[in-house]
């Protein structure tokens, strides 16, 4: 059960990383 929370929560820091990262993207782009 621990190790589900776990992967919950680095699944959603990696998203929340890689929504950053094109974010970055983005405001470059324009």
């Amino acid at each position: 059960m621990q190790l589900i929370m776990l992967l919950d929560k680095l699944v959603n820091h990696i998203h929340f990383l890689h929504l950053r990262h094109l974010l970055a993207h983005i405001t470059v782009q324009s």
